[in-house]
């Protein structure tokens, strides 16, 4: 580590002595990128003038480098100096750092200096970063005392040189005019932001403004993040998750409320039959849009557009939900709801053939994850040519001869969305607004009663046994009423029949091709008394008991037992048993042929 001096911004040699003189120490190093430095070039501005003029250090250069190092500074008096540094390499220029420092009386004050590779922001090209000119948008060199109005130091004791002593400043932080007689010198220039709204945080392209003992003035700042510089409620951006269902917990998916469609109209690609009062579906109030049909009819579309979404442009759309209020004077149902985007029909069907209802009632079509079956960008959603269309149709009921009315008092659509980035970007105060919350795990954003996954058992079938196998729960505080927290005993739970203790048999596998309904590991198959089992491969073939052993015979003309069918072995559950003079005997179904009367089956039940 190098250390030099300056002692009276002169270069000298640091002594010792019993007191803190007054200094500062300046810690010199490189950026990345910058790479070796072999020598620095050191200036040093004071409120008057270069009080240290490019001084390098050292005076050859070191190829072994010279970075990190540290100078000390000895300023006759107590003050603002802005430091410059430069670096060289093989006598080429590397790189540049500033930085302003205040030196405090009878005190050593510690600045670090970051050497980065190139040149620093200078506005004017006077060889002066930016950063620590006192006049950077007007070219000073010798950094003479810059005047408000943006000149310099004529260096005739006044500041623009009419030789009249400088005018008293009005103190309120405002640049002087040009006038009679001189404008007040500004010591220390400052980079800042201009704060229209007065809450402290700036916006907008760096100024250089005059500092009012070492502070900015009213209407500046040194921050330059403010969201909305007018309003002076919100200044910082912050990522927030909408609770919408109040629960305290926020989602990454979230919805656009109900809105109406401003324009109306007719579109025969469902029906010949026209529909009336088209505009009056905007507002659930009792005027209706109406169509008059005859049984087997179908109406024009009343197609209902221009919703006015403003969904975000970085969205990605999860479904989208149609509501309709409607009803009917006689038998009417769904022809066809089909949405619109660009002025097009797009996607399914989502039409019911439920009968419309004698008096209002709302119908909902889609759902917060169904797209039907169509793709979507939030242009298309917020474009006027967005909306939906709906056909009535006549069905057959009611008299062939008798028109029936179908009426439509309102439509509305919503749109479920998640944010691309997580969430909504909001401009904010010291809070968040109402509605917004920091985290976004809520499992269902539409139920409040829910907002976190759990663990637990299900008792999916309703037999009272839980499940062996643990799943997750969208739920409240704790799990509902039909999930335990442990392992349960059921090993089946999708089939009420299969649990622990199970007496009965059954015909039937429980859902799984398995037949273990007591949940004990096997399959135990209920007795059939007097059950043969097929030996041999002749027609009217001996049979053989397949429990004790005698011997069945089978009457001549009963049951019949094509070539090359043969079983030895225990039949499996499930299978068919034919029942012949009160004796059960089992066949392969595909080749046994019964023949004659008092043929009957069973099937081989087991549990």
């Amino acid at each position: 580590m190098r250390r030099w001096s300056v002692f009276g911004l002169s270069l000298g040699i640091v002594t010792g002595c019993s007191s803190v003189p007054t200094s500062v120490l300046l810690h010199i190093e490189a950026a990345s990128g910058v790479g070796a430095v072999e020598q620095v070039q050191l200036s040093v501005f004071d409120a008057t003038h270069v009080a240290v003029d490019k001084q390098r250090r050292p005076e050859a250069p070191d190829p072994e480098g010279v970075l990190p190092s540290d100078v000390v500074l000895f300023p006759p008096t107590p003050g603002a100096l802005r430091v410059l540094v430069h670096a060289y390499r093989g006598g080429a220029f590397v790189g540049e750092g500033a930085a302003l420092v205040s030196a405090q009386e009878s005190t050593q004050v510690s600045v670090t200096i970051v050497v980065r590779a190139g040149r620093l922001p200078d506005a004017d090209k006077d060889g002066v970063p930016d950063d620590v000119d006192n006049c950077p948008d007007v070219p000073n060199p010798e950094q003479k005392p810059c005047r408000r109005d943006g000149g310099v130091d004529a260096g005739d004791g006044s500041v623009d040189g009419d030789g009249q002593p400088p005018r008293p400043d009005t103190g309120d932080g405002e640049a002087l005019p040009d006038g009679p007689g001189p404008d007040t010198p500004c010591p220390l220039q400052l980079a800042a932001y201009v704060d229209g709204d007065g809450d402290g945080v700036g916006r907008g392209a760096q100024v250089s403004v005059c500092a009012e003992q070492g502070k900015l003035p009213a209407g500046y700042s040194d921050t330059s993040d403010d969201c909305d510089d007018n309003d002076s409620t919100v200044w910082r951006q912050v990522t927030a998750y909408p609770d919408l269902d109040g629960d305290g917990v926020g989602s990454p998916r979230t919805r656009a409320d109900w809105r109406t469609g401003s324009q109306t109209g007719n579109d025969t690609a469902g029906g010949t039959v026209n529909w009336s009062s088209t505009s009056a579906v905007g507002s659930s109030d009792n005027n209706r849009a109406r169509v008059s049909l005859m049984r087997g009819e179908d109406s024009a579309y009343l197609t209902v557009t221009d919703f006015g979404f403003s969904i975000p442009s970085d969205a990605s759309i999860d479904g989208i939900v149609v509501e309709v209020e409607r009803s009917a004077t006689g038998s009417i149902d769904d022809n066809a709801v089909r949405l619109i985007k660009g002025g097009a029909f797009v996607g399914n069907n989502l039409g019911s053939g439920s009968n419309w209802p004698s008096s209002d009632d709302t119908a909902y079509y889609g759902g917060s994850s169904n797209d039907w079956n169509a793709s979507w960008t939030p242009s298309d959603i917020n474009s006027s040519g967005f909306g939906v269309g709906i056909s009535a149709h006549g069905d057959n009921g009611g008299s062939p001869t008798a028109p029936r009315d179908a009426l439509i008092d309102r439509v509305r659509i919503r749109v479920y969305y998640r944010f691309a980035s997580g969430g909504a970007k909001l401009c904010i105060g010291s809070s968040l607004p109402s509605g917004y919350v920091n985290n976004s795990s809520d499992c269902d954003f539409d139920d409040g009663t829910q907002w976190q996954l759990l663990t637990g058992y299900p008792d999916g079938d309703g037999d009272g046994y839980n499940s062996k196998n643990p799943t997750q729960v969208c739920s409240g505080s704790s799990l509902p009423s039909s999930y335990s927290a442990s392992p349960g005993t059921d090993c089946y739970d999708q089939n009420a029949n299969a649990r622990p203790n199970q007496t009965a048999y059954f015909a039937s596998h429980r859902g799984d091709g398995s037949y273990d309904y007591n949940c004990d590991g096997s399959e135990s198959r209920e007795n059939i008394t007097g059950r043969c089992l097929v030996s041999a491969v002749t027609a009217y073939a001996g049979l053989k008991s397949g429990s004790t052993g005698a011997t069945c015979t089978v009457a001549s003309g009963s049951l019949r037992i094509c070539t090359g069918s043969t079983t030895s072995s225990e039949t499996s559950c499930g299978a068919t048993w034919y029942e012949v003079n009160s004796n059960y005997y089992y066949a392969d179904s595909a080749c046994a042929t019964l023949i004659g009367p008092g043929v009957s089956t069973e099937t081989q039940r087991c549990r």
